[in-house]
């Protein structure tokens, strides 16, 4: 070891496992009683680390391909005690990205192996002296930018502020929307750092009423046939049409938080790009933000103090691949195709999602449960990826731009196939990602995957480490809290370790095992317990996780309980059986200010969207037949539901519309 201390600029979490990997791959192929060397020196402006042994080696051949992911040695296999060959590949990509290097060096087979990390030191940057001021000048009078912190988590939302003020900033905090718009009146902030999701109003409507506000005038997009009611974007555009100067995902290093207030303050931004339907003055600076370390930049071009900056915490446009800027197709009806930019998605509202279900959560249902509710997640029916990669995607990627946020649910459990499909649902428009490893049924069992893979965890981590490789977009899993006699709390632990350690920071528990013989999915549903206190525990023993439950919840009431132990709440069947049980989702959980739609609103609307489906060939029944609980409840819905099975039946030549 070298005798003076060297300083890195570096994660010391991530460079523990860079050599934590790196020690356990040399133990792991040394005989026993075998040597395994740990150096570091410094060699001019860069700091070497060696591990060495006396191993098995490495053949020739595999050298140039020691990192690629998957890849393992023939002898390695022989004694890897389940290793899929992830490490390497892993520690590469992390060693890269604090700007250094790896090599892999070996003599060949039973000559033991070396590997040289090559990290940067860390330069001193000078601090420059300070001129006196002189006798005969007066001092300049100092402005404080004022900055207004708005966030539901409170303890965040402290420390920021305790940061801010540490840099000088005058700062005013608030945990919701309403106090948001309060406070914003009161200090007259130059600056807000404004939350999305956020209960009584959410950051979008709380934006739109700070800048109504006298003082704070300007910058809102003026194209009328843009907006949705009342002046506010839609919500599947609000990513496009916002009031915000900029978007950023969170976490930040306190630097970029810094740059932003400041550039947010008055200070133009090198390059601008002005949103679609915005005015000229109101433009943002954006980036690519496929990795977390990228910024978002957040810019007001205009004088200090003369509007309104604000910087909300979701990112930007996802440039696409090739020139910035470009469009591609979404959604594919005939030889049509329609065109649009979405936003990132990191930072979805997962408060509460609408369960993946066969043979009912398809895009006719979809559109129906959207017309309801504006702002729940979606989730398609689990798609196999062998239907994707060897049948006709558009089949089951098809939909509707309406339908946003929307999620789709791959069931497979080959690593490099689902990478694939995880890009497919990029390029097809998709928010998110998601595993099936929920579904007992036994045509899933039979093609290896859907709950049994709750038996091989290093599998299910391969699978997630290839999709997040393949994709930008937020992976995530559906999953039970076991399966069979594999049902004890800390296996659960354990999986839902190997799950996060992957990159999985979303897990959608069905609070309940799984029995893969003996009953049918149906009494999957119903016969195992419920156990709630479990999802309660898990949330508390990953806090870094983000939790959503899901089993047994029949009601909003059910769902504003649960949200109290854990992040979110997924419904399913009671959500199909009677979908305007959503009417109120919006304003209960999101803190929309719109009214609800009545029965008779949806149910025409929907029979627009049929008239458009019908013209392009789709079968009446195909659409009808999500209707049937729409009038639940009501008077006459009996007479609705028979009437409704007769029309909708297959192959009935009436295929007219209905009355409201």
């Amino acid at each position: 070891m070298p005798p003076e201390p060297i300083h890195l600029e570096a994660d010391p979490l991530r460079l523990a496992q860079v050599l934590a990997n790196l020690l356990n791959n040399a133990a792991k192929y040394t005989e026993e009683g075998g040597r395994i060397r740990l150096s570091a020196e410094r060699q001019g402006s860069d700091v070497i680390v060696s591990v060495k042994d006396n191993g098995i080696g490495i053949i020739a051949e595999m050298l140039p391909h020691i990192f690629d992911i998957f890849a393992q040695s023939p002898r390695a296999l022989l004694r890897s005690p389940g290793g899929l060959g992830i490490g390497l590949s892993l520690v590469k990509g992390l060693v890269e990205l604090h700007g250094g290097s790896i090599e892999a060096r070996s003599e060949g087979a039973d000559r033991g192996s070396e590997f040289v990390v090559r990290l940067p030191v860390a330069v001193a940057t000078p601090v420059p002296a300070v001129a006196p001021p002189k006798e005969d000048e007066e001092p300049k009078p100092v402005t404080k930018c004022r900055v207004l912190i708005v966030d539901d988590n409170q303890d965040s939302a402290d420390s920021l502020a305790m940061l801010l003020k540490i840099k000088g900033y005058e700062v005013g905090t608030a945990y919701d929307g309403e106090q948001a718009v309060e406070a914003a009146g009161t200090l007259r902030p130059n600056v807000v750092l404004l939350d999305i999701g956020m209960p009584k109003l959410n950051g979008y409507d709380a934006c739109w009423r700070i800048r109504q506000q006298p003082w704070g005038p300007g910058d809102v997009p003026d194209r009328p046939d843009r907006l949705g009611p009342g002046g506010r974007p839609p919500p599947h555009r609000r990513g496009r049409f916002q009031p915000a100067h900029g978007q950023a995902g969170g976490p930040r290093r306190p630097h970029e938080v810094t740059g932003c207030s400041v550039r947010g303050a008055g200070r133009p931004a090198k390059q601008t790009l002005s949103g679609p339907g915005l005015p000229s003055r109101c433009r943002t600076a954006f980036r690519p933000c496929r990795r977390p370390r990228e910024l978002s930049s957040v810019v007001d071009r205009g004088r200090e103090g003369s509007r309104l900056p604000a910087l909300t915490g979701r990112s930007g446009f996802r440039p696409l691949r090739g020139e910035r800027g470009s469009k591609r197709p979404i959604v594919t009806r005939g030889d049509q195709a329609s065109y649009h930019r979405r936003p990132m998605s990191p930072s979805i509202d997962r408060r509460l999602c609408i369960a993946p279900m066969m043979d009912r959560t398809d895009r006719h249902c979809r559109y129906l449960l959207r017309l309801i509710s504006r702002h729940v997640l979606l989730y398609t029916e689990m798609v196999a990826t062998g239907a994707l990669l060897h049948g006709d995607p558009a089949r089951a990627l098809v939909h509707d731009p309406a339908e946003h946020p929307l999620a789709l649910q791959l069931g497979g459990s080959a690593p490099e196939a689902l990478a694939l499909c995880a890009r497919l649902a990029e390029d097809w428009g998709f928010d998110e990602v998601n595993l099936n490893l929920g579904c007992p049924s036994e045509r899933v069992q039979e093609h290896r995957f859907g709950a049994c893979l709750m038996a091989e965890p290093e599998r299910v981590a391969a699978c997630i480490a290839a999709m997040r490789a393949g994709t930008g977009l937020p992976v995530t899993v559906k999953t039970r809290l076991g399966i069979d006699d594999r049902d004890s709390y800390d296996e659960l632990c354990r999986f839902i370790r190997a799950v996060s350690a992957a990159g999985c920071r979303t897990v959608i528990l069905h609070a309940r095992k799984a029995w893969l013989q003996g009953l049918s999915p149906k009494e999957n549903r119903e016969v195992p317990p419920l156990r709630y206190d479990w999802v309660h525990a898990l949330k508390c023993d990953f806090p870094m996780v983000e939790v959503i439950i899901n089993g047994g919840l029949t009601g909003l009431d059910a769902v504003e309980a649960q949200l109290a132990h854990v992040d979110g709440v997924m419904i399913g069947r009671e959500a199909y059986r009677n979908p305007y049980l959503l009417a109120e989702a919006d304003r209960r959980f999101f803190g929309a200010l719109l009214p609800a739609p009545t029965r008779a609103e949806v149910l025409a609307r929907y029979e627009d969207y049929m008239r458009r489906e019908q013209a392009a060939g789709t079968p009446f029944h195909h659409m009808a037949r999500h209707l049937a609980g729409l009038f639940l409840g009501q008077p006459g819905a009996r007479q609705w539901r028979r009437g409704l099975a007769t029309r909708a039946a297959p192959g009935r030549a009436d295929r007219g519309l209905f009355v409201a």
